[in-house]
């Protein structure tokens, strides 16, 4: 057969007839083919075809050498893909579009060269600008190098000068690619090109610089940037690994801007990543006094308070060993009663003298100290253990990309002089030095509580932060000062809002997923609004337990736990507000006939969230989130079961007697395999949970089983009715605090101000009038208490004048009586106060001032 015909044979071919004909060619018979003087007259998709098939083989570079192969390559048909050879060869045959382009025959299809520019990204574009030499195709577009020659191929007139005089002066250096302008729509697009040799798309239509992912970089400043140290500083983020042009942009402006081009370059090389000693130190001293402000709310007894000498003395006389062993920390019997003799001999020693009272305290601040101080070696040994399993950290450009997500540079070059930036600098990174306890390192490493997730707003609105802290005397030095800051100002938390956690705002504000329609704003003002109305819930128609089984430690939350508010953020899942069970969520928070129970994992140290709903004489699970992982489910079922178990045995003896919990079931949510391979019984659904409210949940979905963990031996059928029980929840002791103290201050300053702030609501007075008093409330100063006890929902306290100052939130029967024994006491005490001021001839103001 000659060789035409051999070519009009395989051109009548079907192509899958073609593919199997050419499969089955031994390799010289390939070769042959493609030296056929009339290959070039086969039909195009069976060349199409048979190029791509021999694309690596050596002979086809040879064979792109004939002008007619080479135009048949070029011209080639586009598939229902939009692609042709060109674009198949660009992804799998880079070296062989290598040669096409650089081959002379190139000149002759700019308009095929253009389609193909046209049709790849950016990143693949790059590629060939660096990595192919296009000299040969410059003069297709650029004769004279003019203005109009650059504006006619990006498709623009007026392009500024300056950029257009920077662009060419570098094409002359050899700096830029001169075709880099083939991709480019736009001058901004052109500037960044021009500025830093990177291919971005950016939106036209906006005045500012708007990348397509939503960054808006500020046009004039990178107009005039002396691009040089930026350049430098992207460069070093190209050697830490891949990146985008967008965030390698991104981050280098921000650094540079924020901190200048030498603390920029330190960031990018990692010298405020590592935990230093000196973090270290700063790190266990904010813990450790964050961690006692609660310790303190909930043990107030083991503190300096008024009254504490004559405490110690009924002590003495009452053999109260319990009291020597609060002052203690290492307790043993032989500490206590040593401290009891030693206490003694002090009665003994000033007995009938007027310095008793202040010997005592003496002796009782000495102790405090001392075991505060012991308390707060064994903490730091903690911290320190904790700290030196963390390895050093290499920050990729991703990594440095969403630290400063958040931080708007438009904002903060619109706002900021030169002196603000400098004092921001100094605040993020203290004295500059590579071994130092700065706030970005601390940020880095997460840890610095509740501002871990909040270094952008700490920069966008650092004018803020600095003037709040001078005008109320605060430290930027002190993360809990910066910490109170923003939480009164940048999320206006209202007072009955305040002691929710900055670092649970942050991680609720930050954590999108499953969040389906509300802004930041939106979901912070309901988290807020919601942590106050769940205040009003203080029992449940469901038992409260704790405990344990094998390596899992389960309890029902505190109605009022602060975590709660995030549950959904730990479970992964949209049990959150803005999420899809938003209703179920606010449900299980306010509702008397819901729990949400906790699960730890002791060994992983892991959480998993289970919310539980009751419905006349059962109890419903909804799932268990996060998921479990395969070799944890067994353990978790001990441990689920046994929590079930003791749920039902405590309704047994304790419910109404027609009302008690007979049976407990939980949905197969992840877990469809687990339920039908261990033969658990399928409990059969009769109504929608929660009976009384219409929400969204896994109960009743088509595709989810019921089934049952436990069940009583009364268990006979399913009945479904609003439980009347009441289980009410164990209060904390109430506390006195020491009003002298700073650390109580904070403390006491947060829980005066939110009960009287949500006493408001229970005034019996107009709503306009209510609104008012809000808008116009003003904070209590807690500095002109001589004296307070109380609770979460209460206190009585007694100013500097004498006078009682006391609220109550009536919602809880428990705290009326508390209050009202408390209110009772007051007039004695203030008595008792009088007379000791007047026998020793010295003001409680200055004794004060004396401890």
């Amino acid at each position: 057969m000659d060789d035409r015909t051999t070519i009009t044979e395989l051109s009548n071919m079907t192509l899958p007839v073609f593919i199997r004909k050419f499969n089955s060619m031994p390799l010289d018979e390939r070769i042959n083919l493609l030296k056929n003087p009339y290959l070039d007259e086969l039909n195009e998709v069976i060349f199409s075809s048979l190029f791509l098939q021999v694309q690596n083989m050596e002979e086809v570079r040879e064979l792109l050498d004939n002008k007619k192969i080479f135009h048949k390559v070029l011209t080639s048909p586009k598939n229902k893909k939009k692609r042709n050879i060109l674009n198949i060869i660009g992804e799998d045959n880079f070296p062989l579009l290598k040669y096409i382009f650089e081959s002379n025959y190139i000149l002759d299809y700019k308009e095929q060269f253009l389609d193909y520019i046209d049709s790849i990204d950016y990143e693949q574009f790059k590629n060939i600008l660096e990595n192919i030499d296009l000299t040969k195709l410059n003069n297709l577009f650029f004769k004279e190098y003019s203005l109009e020659e650059l504006e006619d191929i990006i498709g623009i007139s007026s392009v500024n000068k300056d950029i257009s005089s920077s662009f060419f002066q570098k094409v002359k250096m050899n700096i830029l690619n001169p075709l880099g302008v083939l991709k480019i729509k736009n001058e901004k697009e052109l500037l960044l090109y021009t500025k830093f040799n990177l291919l971005i798309n950016v939106l036209d239509e906006f005045p500012e610089i708007t990348l397509k992912n939503g960054v808006v970089l500020p046009y004039q400043n990178i107009l005039d940037v002396k691009e040089g140290k930026v350049n430098k500083l992207i460069s070093l983020l190209k050697e830490k690994g891949k990146a985008s042009e967008e965030d390698l942009l991104e981050v280098s402006l921000k650094l540079y801007y924020i901190f200048g081009y030498d603390n920029a370059r330190s960031i990018i090389l990692d010298k405020f990543t590592n935990i230093t000693p000196s973090a270290v130190n700063r790190i266990i001293d904010f813990n450790f006094k964050d961690h006692r402000r609660e310790y303190r709310t909930k043990h107030q007894e083991r503190f300096y308070h008024y009254g504490m000498e004559n405490e110690m003395i009924d002590a003495l006389n009452n053999n109260n060993y319990e009291f020597f062993s609060n002052l203690l920390y290492d307790v043993d019997e032989e500490k206590i009663l040593w401290l009891r003799d030693e206490s003694l001999k002090i009665v003994t020693t000033y007995k009938d003298n007027k310095s008793l009272n202040d010997a005592l305290k003496v002796k009782l601040l000495e102790l405090i100290n001392e075991r505060e101080s012991k308390a707060k070696e064994d903490y730091a040994k903690d911290i320190r253990d904790r700290l030196s399993f963390k390895d050093d950290k290499k920050l990729s450009v991703n990594d440095l990309k969403e630290l400063f997500e958040d931080v708007s540079l438009v904002d903060l070059l619109n706002n900021y002089n030169q002196e603000i930036l400098l004092r921001l600098r100094e605040f993020l990174l203290g004295n500059f030095k590579d071994n130092n306890d700065c706030l970005l390192r601390l940020i880095i490493n997460r840890e610095a509580l509740g501002l871990n997730n909040l270094l952008g707003k700490l920069i966008n609105q650092y004018d803020v932060i600095e003037s709040i802290a001078k005008k109320n005397k605060l430290s930027l030095n002190s993360i809990l000062d910066v910490i109170d800051i923003v939480k009164t100002s940048f999320f206006s938390l209202k007072p009955n809002e305040q002691d929710i956690f900055l670092s649970t705002i942050a991680n609720i504000i930050s954590s999108k997923e499953y969040c389906t329609f509300k802004s930041e704003e939106e979901i912070l003002k309901e988290i807020c609004k919601l942590h106050v109305e769940r205040k009003n819930k203080v029992y449940a128609s469901i038992p409260t337990i704790e405990g344990k089984s094998d390596n899992f430690s389960y309890k029902v939350a505190p109605f009022d736990a602060e975590y709660l508010l995030a549950a959904g953020v730990d479970a992964k899942n949209c049990f959150r507000i803005s999420g899809k069970g938003e209703d179920f969520f606010r449900y299980c928070l306010t509702s008397n006939q819901a729990v949400i129970m906790y699960f730890t994992n002791k060994l992983t140290n892991r959480s998993y969230i289970c919310p539980i709903i009751r419905s006349g004489n059962g109890i419903h699970c909804n799932g268990v989130d996060p998921k479990l992982e395969e070799d944890e489910k067994d353990d978790f079922f001990r441990a689920f079961t046994k929590a079930m178990d003791e749920i039902i045995k405590i309704s047994s003896k304790e419910s109404i007697d027609s009302e008690r919990i007979e049976v407990a079931t939980i949905t197969n949510l992840h877990l469809e395999d687990y339920f039908r391979e261990n033969n658990y019984l399928k409990y059969q659904l009769g109504t929608f949970i929660p009976i009384d409210f219409s929400c969204y949940t896994d109960y009743n979905k088509k595709d989810k089983e019921n089934y049952i963990i436990s069940k009583s031996d009364d268990y006979r059928e399913n009945k479904y009715y609003l439980s009347k029980d009441r289980f009410y929840q164990e209060r904390k002791e109430d506390y006195e605090f020491n009003i002298d103290k700073e650390y109580d201050k904070e403390r006491l300053s947060i829980i005066v101000n939110s009960i009287a702030y949500s006493a408001i609501d229970y005034k019996n007075i107009p709503t306009t009038r209510k609104n008012k008093e809000k808008r116009t409330f003003k904070p209590i100063d807690v500095n002109t208490f001589k004296y307070i006890v109380g609770n979460k929902d209460w206190y009585v306290a007694i100013d500097d004048q004498y006078n009682i100052l006391a609220n109550l939130l009536p919602y809880d029967e428990r705290a009326k009586k508390e209050y009202i024994k408390h209110l009772a006491q007051a007039p004695l005490l203030i008595e008792n106060m009088e007379k000791e001021e007047e026998e020793y001839g010295i003001s409680w103001e200055n004794l004060s001032k004396n401890k």
